[in-house]
Order: structure tokens, then sequence, then C-alpha cells
């Protein structure tokens, strides 16, 4: 009877075991290195990556526990002034760090060592959001592919796969259960479990873990040419380092939210394109998310909001108040390319199931009480909503936008501290201003308007550039959860009367009563004299209160519109962030597998078990179709 053994010793594919007579033969199973590499390129979301100044110095590190969680509060709240967030968060002088914190414990049984993890990049990432995901997929992907308890026998149709991979393979032994798994996962196709061939296929491929944090504040378009150079260059190298007897096969892309805008403009890398073998994508903004024009008109969402612990802090680093989200957001081509495309369709409360073009909702009552409500986008959000400087409900308070002066080439002081006692405007008759002094602020504001301007074109030509960005073998998954509601819509709303007839009249109210709005004849001349809007004040106080537009109305109480800070319980079912509508655009018949699977919020996606096991099962069909 023959001894089963394992090798004592291994050197590349040579084992070294212990002989015996031939009277008592031994054998050997031994496992021989990959004959293919797959690297896997994950790609975080927005604010998912480390980014530090040109310099070095840290100035976006998610913190990564309590401790660096409270001090980052502390730190963004008490210290971190907008002018700061527009000098430090600068996409001109900053970059992605690799420095950040991986952190293994023995029970992760992760397979490779931090000096290998932080060569693939893994220092590039929030490791809290992320760290538990890449190491899910590099130990079972890799190195439990099979149960450490045998050796799998192919031979009699035994299925030794690991407990993850028992859950989707179809084998007598796995008690894999299609339609169980269909409830949990929701496929948006024919669904079936992974055959046994498929499993054993696996064998023949290693699927190192890549993680590959970018410069969210820049254009993606950037971000992605800058990927596919490290994946043609750091990653390669990496590869042929850890694998030397393995050819490279081709890359599998998967994606975090903004991470897939990335990757849609990054399948269309020339130096990549044809090394991509497929793409898996995770709770995707596919067309854009509302919510960025909300956080804009309130500063970042916290935990109350969205329920993402990220959120929680974010809320005071990145920005708690308009005034300190501005500087930063509505300067950044990367996070404004998050604003709803030009094919962004939401659904409203009247038909839940019939998609419309308009998520800019204005509400308000007319003299007799009537409701009018007014919808935007018509047809372009680009310009009726994103470049707008001059309506009410404005994307963008550009008092907020340049607090360092650095756009309009001016310098601002810092605000003085008030003094206790002091009497501020009692020193006399002004003086009337200097031509010369009028002629700079004009220009100097111009400037701002124009940066706003180019901000927005960058936006639309990159949303253009992907918006039907699919690559051919596309898997994703997202949440339609109503325990994480999400925005659709944005609402502005006003129980007050107003001097309103129409949809037009409330998109361009100005709190001029209408009589007073009307053309004149002059009785001398007989000329019109047309109506001097501009010069009322209608904007003075139009931003004084973050989540509130206040329009000065000339005769009578200012008009108050406040916006609805919480999402709509009916339409916006999501993850928290990111809502169904936008999130079920990559639902396109070219997508190879779509799941709609619940249980998490945006942030956490990646340390779901369920959303895991599904990027295992997609990346293991992709193999199979190559």
């Amino acid at each position: 009877m023959a001894i089963e053994k394992t090798p004592i010793d291994s050197t590349g594919d040579k084992f070294k075991s212990v002989s015996t007579p031939s009277t008592n033969g031994t054998i050997c199973n031994a496992v021989i290195g990959p004959k293919f590499v797959v690297p896997i390129i994950f790609i975080p979301g927005i604010m998912g990556s480390n980014v530090e100044s040109l310099g070095g110095k840290k100035v976006w590190f998610p913190a990564n526990g309590a401790l660096s969680g409270l001090g980052s509060v502390a730190y963004g709240a008490l210290f971190r002034s907008a002018r700061d967030r527009q000098t430090e968060l600068d996409p001109e002088t900053t970059q992605v760090s690799y420095n950040g914190d991986i952190k293994f414990n023995k029970e992760d049984k992760v397979g490779i060592s931090e000096e290998v993890a932080r060569a693939r990049g893994w220092g590039s990432v929030w490791w809290k959001g992320y760290g538990p995901g890449l190491m899910f997929l590099e130990r079972y992907l890799n190195h439990e592919l099979i149960e450490a308890s045998g050796l799998p026998d192919f031979s009699n149709n035994s299925f030794k796969g690991s407990e993850p991979w028992k859950a989707f393979t179809a084998t007598n032994e796995s008690g894999a259960d299609a339609s169980s798994l269909t409830e949990i996962w929701n496929p948006a196709k024919a669904f079936e479990l992974l055959d046994l061939e498929g499993f054993e296929n696996l064998a023949d491929y290693a699927f190192p873990v890549f993680a590959e944090g970018y410069n969210w504040l820049q254009n993606n378009k950037e971000s992605a040419e800058k990927i596919a150079t490290r994946m043609n260059t750091v990653v390669k190298a990496q590869v042929a380092k850890e694998f030397p007897k393995a050819s490279f096969h081709k890359f599998i892309v998967v994606t975090h939210s903004m991470g897939g805008l990335v990757g849609r403009s990054l399948i269309n890398e020339p130096s990549v394109s044809s090394d991509i073998l497929g793409v898996v994508h995770g709770v995707m903004p596919a067309s854009g998310a509302p919510t960025v024009y909300k956080r804009l008109a309130t500063g970042w969402d916290g935990f109350k909001t969205t329920g993402a612990v990220l959120d929680a802090v974010a809320k005071y680093v990145f920005g708690a108040s308009a005034a300190k989200l501005i500087p930063v957001l509505a300067n950044s081509p990367g996070g404004m390319s998050l604003l709803p495309f030009t094919n962004f369709m939401t659904t409203n409360e009247s038909n839940p199931n019939t998609k419309i073009k308009p998520w800019l909702r204005l509400v308000a009552r007319n003299l007799n009480g009537d409701v009018i409500t007014a919808t935007l986008p018509k047809s372009d959000p680009y310009d009726e909503i994103y470049s707008d400087q001059t309506s009410w409900w404005q994307m963008v308070d550009m008092g907020k936008l340049d607090p360092t002066g650095a756009i309009r080439g001016i310098d601002v002081p810092e605000p003085p501290l008030p003094t206790t006692g002091s009497v501020v405007g009692l020193g006399g008759v002004p003086e009337a201003p200097d031509p010369d002094s009028l002629d700079a602020e004009n220009d100097a504001e111009l400037l701002l308007s124009n940066k706003l301007i180019n901000t927005i074109g960058v936006v639309q030509q990159f949303q253009d550039s992907i918006s039907n960005s699919y690559h051919a073998n596309t898997f994703a998954h997202y949440g339609r959860d109503p325990e994480h509601l999400a925005f659709n819509e944005v609402v502005w709303e006003t129980e007050q009367r107003i001097d309103i007839q129409n949809e037009n009249d409330l998109i361009n109210y100005t709190g001029i009563p209408k009589s007073n709005e009307e053309s004149t004849i002059d009785p001398v001349t007989g000329i019109q004299k047309m109506p001097t809007i501009n010069a009322y004040p209608w904007q003075s106080r139009l931003f004084e209160k973050d989540g509130e537009r206040r329009i000065l109305r000339r005769g009578a109480s200012d008009v108050v519109f406040k916006l609805n800070i919480k999402p709509n319980k009916v339409t916006g079912f999501g993850d928290g962030t990111v809502c169904h509508q936008s999130a079920e655009d990559v639902n396109r018949e070219s997508a190879k597998q779509v799941f709609v699977i619940n249980g998490y919020e945006h942030s956490a996606s990646y340390g779901n078990e369920e959303v895991l096991k599904s990027v295992l099962y997609s990346v293991a069909k992709l193999v199979n179709q190559a």
C-alpha cells in the first residue's frame, strides 16, 4: 500500500521528499506553480486613496482606528480652515501616497508579507475600508482555493474547494444551491453556478491582488492614464518577480464607487485596453449622484444621513459646512465628475416605476396657495445647473470658492478675530470707489467665474467620454436597500406664498413682485423702460445658512427655501450614498451579470461577505470566458 506524503521542501518547481523501498511506494503530492498570471487591479472610490502634497506631507489619510478618527475629527473641526483646505487639497499640488497603513493579523491568513503587499500598492488605499477585501481576495484566489485540510482529487469528481467557493460551485459535495443564492444576490440575468470544470481551470492561474490608489482631486482621465502606466511598469515588473516561470495573461479590474468611473476611462487607454480581460464594478454611481449638489449646499453628509462610518469622520475632515467643502470639492474635477451625467434618470413618488430626467425640484406656492413645481435639467445639466451663477438655486456659492484668493490672483488675509466691544461701520461717509479698483475687482470675479466654468467643462468632457464606456466582459454589484437610503433627487421647498404663476417664474424668482417687473413706457420720451431687477439686492442674504436659500423680498418678509436633507423614503433605495437609479445604469444588455446585494452601507461594501463571494464568482467566470 502506498503512503501519501507531502514534500518536505521545495524550490521553485523542484520538490524533495523521502524515498522508501520499492516494496513500500510513496506518493508525493506536490503543487507546482501557476502557468499564467492574471493580476487583479483594485481601484478604490473617492477619498479611498491616500493623498499627500508633492513635498510628502499627508493631506488625506483616512483614519484606520478610533483614536486616529477622533484626532482627524478634532483637527478638521477646530484647526483646518477653508483656506487650509483649498491650499492643502489642491489637485495641482497633490499626489497619491503609497505609505498608508497595512495591518496584518495572524488570523487574517492573507498568504503574503507586508513587504509584498506594499510592493503591490496596498499602502495607497484606505486600510480600514479596503484592507479586509484585499486580504479576502488574495487569500481565496491564491492561497486557499482549496481546503487546507486536503488536496483535491479531480479523478473521482471530488470537490475540496474552500468555504467561499462551495457557495457557488455546482458539485455534489459543495451543496451550492442556485435558487438560494439567487435570493441573496438578486442577479439581473439568468444565473448559473460555477461548474466543476470552471473551478478546475483556476488551478492554472495566479491572481495576485494589486491596489491602485489615485489622486481623486484630479481629472479622473489623468488618474486612468497614470494607473495604465503603473500596470505596464510596476505591476508587470512585480508579477515577473513573484512568478518568474508563469506567463502574464491579462488584467482583471475590480472597482469601488468612483473608481468605477476611473475604470471605465482606463479600458479606453490604448496601452492597456487589449490587456484587460474584464471588469467587476462595485457600488458605482454609473450615471452620477445628486448627492454631490446636496453636499455643496450643506457640507459633507454625516453618519446620521448616510449611515457610513467613513462619513462620521469625513464630515469634519473634508468639510462639515459649505464654506469648508466648496473650496475643495468645487475645485476638484475628480470629485465633481460624480455629478449626475446627462443620461442620469431618476424616479419620483407619483410614479416610482417610470424613469424621468429632472432630478432638481423647486417647490413653492403662488399667491392663491396653489403648488408650483419646477424641475431641472430639461436637457443639459452642465449649462442649466452646474455652471449657473445667477439663480437663487445655483449649485455653488461663488463667495466660498476661493478663500485664499489664489484663483483670483489676489491676497486675501486671514479673517480677523472679533474684538469684544468693537464697533464696525461708524467711520463716517465712505469715499467713492476708485474706478481702477472696480475694474480690478471685476477682472478677479471673472477669473473666479471662468474657473468654475472650466472645471465643469472638464467634467462634461470626461463624463461624455465614459457615458457609454463599458467593457465587453463586465460584472457588477450594487445595493437597492430600503435600509440605506440615498439621494435620487434634490428638493428646494418653501411653504410661503410668493408672486409666481408658473414654473419659469419659480426658476427665475428674484423676490420682486410681478407688477414691478413689467416694462413701462416713459411718458416724456416714449422709450420703453426695462425693469432694474439686477439693481435690487435680492441675493444679499442668499447663502446666509447652509441648507437654506434666503431671498430678500421687496415689500415683504424674506422668502426662505429649505433643502430636504433626508433622502426620499419611497424612491431613494440604495447604499446610503449611491441611489439605485444611478447604480443600475450598469445593468445593460452587454453586461455579463449584475447582482443587487443589500445589507451594507456604501463605504463598507467590500467588507460584506456576500459581495466578496460575488467578486470571486465574477473573477472565475471571467477567466473561464477567456
